[in-house]
């Protein structure tokens, strides 16, 4: 329905009805109530007794949406007597009750009848509602409603929301009867509706209870409504409740009444629930106190009650007071004030805060009487006095102050406390006083440290040497220790690093740390590390020289502090293999002639050892040949000096004149002094008998070459005449080449000799005098020559290469700030195992490398570090 009249009023047509209808109802299923909107140019004057009515109503199974009632006037006032716009179901499920809104833009609005206001949505016998609708009313002078406003949502199963209630007048008052935006659910709901009156430029009076309570049957959550009562003028209420009272989960509502004159409550002011709170503020202005107790001037005849505070009869305020946590009585600060503060705001665990608590009179007469006291935390413990006035006493953790304060002055009490409590709390101590005269002339004020977090420490470890490392290597361990708190003191700091046995001769040495104290080997005493704060300790020494074996070994560091809470970054441990250089013969079996002596056979390493020598022994034993007839005994001890791969065994071959056959003996190694044996150990030597006329004649058999140098040849005959050509293949090892691969010997050549030229070949590597080994087969249809077997041809080598580094060039000029300069490194002869070459620059420039390793296959290819910085 929908009347407008924008030149004069909606009334002369319906002066003597008392309804205006727009219900629907239903017996089972009800539809939506119809909507009314009127808008007129000079206002709505009607009945008193004259209503208008919008609701849906079904007793059966659902009721539909109330309608919304809409009243507009540009002039005039809006009277009649009341309007109903719920959703009502008896059995089932009702939906939202229709919005009011009622506005004039010159003029008042006068409601006198029964339930005046009614909007509301209820369902019973366990159903759902859904919200009740809004009632808004705007006017300019002023607003008048004789009875009941009801925006409530009642449910005995699932509720929505309560409907808000507002109402705004520029001019005028604001008088009401009662106020319901409560909600009910059975089972869940959400929120009452809010209760807002604003007359900036009059007085709000309630002459009946304001309520919006929420309440569900369960503990579920749910939100009482926010009731706001603001006025230029004075303010009067009854009996004002804005509760959830069934249980945790459900929060109570705010209460604020706000006039810039007096407030009186006829009754009691209660938000009980959860995050409630009341707040009056009045303008008593020191002058006229807040009564609770006595509203006949200002204040309420009953209590203030929160879930967390109450206020009872009675107590008087003259001033601005705080009942904590959560109600508050605001007018002007009383003249008396305190002041606390804590220096520093931020410490560590177990320091000391100093306390500065000032009691001011700034009013113009003197304050006689007044009390101050200050318990102290448990978090700290009184330390000393600072400034203590006279009347000031501590005993224990109680500090008061009695006396008197004249007009415009202060009193002083500091102090200092020592923190007993733990990591990351924050500390408040409060300092509260009161007139002994006018208790209600009171205050606090506190003070509020933080206590920084626990320290964090961390401890790393590595080590200089790479696995796998040679007995007598100097070592160095480095172990990086850290307080990563950035704001927590480390105190008791214990680093703990029990050294391996293997590592001998140690030396420390100490970087951005403080030892305090040292025990065993070892077990440090640091001291307190600040926020943020690390530093190094280098534990050097070398690896026994004197392992006989393999190793692995592993050295762990452990760090402590009081209060670190994380200890997984408190150890740290780094693994070192040991490996001792293998020794072993040059060749498993090989053969000399009968007039040769002496017979020569390298021993050799497997990788050099810088840091000390190596011995092992060398000793013979008769296998079909005899020591003392045919070859003379030796027990020898074979000697490498440091860095030294190869060395040469010899044993001398004795001549006879008997005819007995190729015959052998055994060349064994034994008893390793800084190496381990490895395969071949042990070799068979043959001696090839020369009083056997058939066979092939070698002279002589020992012959000695120069890398890059002297050759040396030897001849070769047969003994004998062949009844087939008799080839002989040369076969040199890698150490030597022949000028010949293949000799051929008929039955007419048998006895000329042919020559073999011998030259070492000139390689790289750097491995000291050694030998080479000229190998014979002998191939032929004779059967007599046929797989006979040749001597071998033994050539003494003289290296040519020495072991060193060749650093290019040796000087150059760098700028701070500025020019770099570079220079290439290389090796002099190529090594036999890789070279790791340690670059350690002093505290004056820095290089673009730390380490360069050289190989068999990079060591002639220069390196360089190409940034030389001043």
């Amino acid at each position: 329905m929908s009347i407008t009249a924008p030149n004069g009023q909606v009334a002369s047509n319906i002066t003597t009805l008392t309804t205006l209808n727009a219900t629907l109802n239903g017996a089972s299923t009800a539809g939506r109530g119809g909507d009314v909107t009127m808008q007129s140019g000079t206002g709505f004057n009607w009945l008193a007794s004259f209503a208008i009515r919008t609701e849906s109503y079904s007793n059966g199974q659902v009721s539909g949406r109330g309608g919304n009632v809409s009243l507009q006037t540009s002039q005039g006032n809006i009277s009649m007597g009341n309007i109903w716009t719920h959703s009502h179901a008896e059995v089932g499920n009702s939906q939202a009750g229709g919005n009011i809104t009622l506005s004039t833009n010159d003029g008042a609005i006068q409601l006198s009848s029964g339930l005046v206001l009614v909007t509301y949505s209820r369902a019973v016998a366990g159903h759902a509602t859904a919200s009740a609708g809004n009632i808004t009313l705007n006017a300019t002078q002023g607003i008048s409603v004789l009875d009941n406003i009801v925006g409530l949502t009642l449910a005995n199963g699932t509720a929505t929301y309560g409907g808000d209630v507002q109402m705004n007048t520029s001019n005028g008052n604001i008088t009401v009867g009662s106020i319901d935006t409560s909600l009910t659910a059975g089972s869940t709901g959400w929120s009452a509706g809010d209760i807002t009156l604003n007359a900036p430029n009059g007085t709000i009076t309630a002459n009946n209870t304001l309520f919006t309570n929420a309440s569900t049957a369960a503990n579920t959550p749910v939100q009482a409504g926010h009731i706001a009562l603001t006025s230029s003028g004075d303010i009067q209420t009854q009996t004002i409740i804005a509760n959830a009272p069934n249980g945790p989960a459900q929060q109570g509502g705010t209460i604020e009444l706000t006039s810039d004159q007096m407030v009186r409550a006829l009754g009691n002011i209660t938000a009980d629930g959860v995050a409630s709170a009341i707040t009056i503020t009045h303008g008593g202005g020191g002058v006229i106190p807040f009564i609770v107790g006595d509203a006949t001037t200002n204040g309420s005849t009953g209590a203030l009650t929160t879930a967390d505070a109450q206020i009872v009869p009675t107590n008087s305020y003259l001033y601005t007071h705080h009942e904590a946590p959560n109600i508050w009585i605001i007018s002007v600060d009383g003249p008396i004030s305190p002041s606390a503060s804590g220096h520093p705001a931020l410490i560590d665990v177990g320091g000391t805060v100093t306390y500065t608590v000032v009691l001011t009179n700034s009013g113009p007469t003197a304050a006689n009487g007044l009390l101050l006291t200050d318990v102290l935390p448990p978090e700290v413990v009184f330390g000393s006095w600072l400034a203590q006035p006279a009347g000031a006493v501590q005993a224990g953790q109680n500090i008061t102050w009695t006396g008197n304060l004249a007009a415009s002055t202060a009193v002083t009490l500091q102090f200092t406390a020592v923190h007993v409590g733990s990591y990351s709390e924050v500390v408040t101590n409060t300092a509260n006083y009161y007139l002994t005269a006018q208790p209600s002339l009171n205050g606090t004020a506190n003070a509020t440290f933080t206590v920084s977090g626990p320290p964090n420490v961390s401890v790393g470890k590595s080590v200089s040497a790479t696995s796998p490392a040679l007995p007598g290597q100097p070592i160095s361990y480095t172990i990086s220790v850290a307080n990563e708190s950035a704001t927590a003191v480390a105190r008791n700091v214990i680093l703990t690093d029990t050294i391996p046995v293997q590592l001998l001769g140690t030396s420390v040495s100490v970087s951005g740390l403080t030892i305090l104290n040292t025990t065993g080997s070892y077990v440090w005493e640091l001291a307190d590390l600040a926020p943020n704060q690390s530093g190094t300790i280098v534990v050097s020494g070398f690896i026994n020289p004197a392992l006989a074996a393999d190793v692995t070994f592993t050295n762990t560091a452990t760090l402590s502090a009081e209060g670190d809470p994380d200890p997984t970054d408190n150890s740290a441990s780094v693994a070192l293999t040991v490996q001792l250089p293998r020794v072993q013969l040059g060749t498993a079996a090989t053969a000399v002639g009968e007039p040769n002596s002496p017979a020569l056979l390298n021993v050799t390493l497997d990788r050099a050892q810088p840091y000390r020598p190596i011995t092992v022994t060398a000793t013979t034993s008769d296998g079909t040949a005899n020591a003392g007839s045919d070859y003379t005994a030796i027990t020898q001890t074979v000697v490498f000096a440091p860095n030294q791969t190869t060395a040469v065994v010899a044993i001398p071959i004795l001549d006879d004149t008997v005819q007995e056959g190729s015959e052998d003996f055994n060349l064994t190694l034994s008893a390793p002094d800084g190496a381990i044996l490895a395969a071949p150990a042990s070799a068979t030597m043959t001696i090839v008998d020369n009083d056997d006329t058939t066979g092939v004649l070698i002279t002589p058999a020992l012959l000695a070459v120069a890398e890059g140098g002297a050759m040396d040849s030897y001849e070769v005959r047969l003994g004998s005449a062949p009844t087939d050509t008799v080839t002989i293949t040369i076969a040199p090892d890698g150490q030597l080449t022949t000028s010949a691969a293949v000799l051929t010997f008929t039955a007419a050549t048998w006895s000329d000799p042919q020559v073999v030229t011998v030259t070492a070949v000139d390689d790289a590597i750097s491995e000291g005098n050694h030998l080479g080994f000229v190998q014979h087969s002998v191939a032929s249809n004779d059967p007599a020559y046929n797989g006979l077997v040749a001597a071998t041809v033994i050539a003494a080598i003289a290296d040519n290469e020495t072991a060193g580094i060749v650093l290019t060039p040796l000087t150059g000029n760098v700028a701070e700030g500025g020019a770099t300069a570079s220079y290439t490194i290389t090796l002099q002869a190529e090594p036999t195992a890789p070279v790791t070459i340690t670059i350690a620059p002093d505290g004056q420039v820095t290089t673009s490398a730390s380490e360069l390793v050289f190989t068999a296959a990079n060591w002639a290819t220069p390196s360089g570090d190409g940034d030389g910085r001043g």
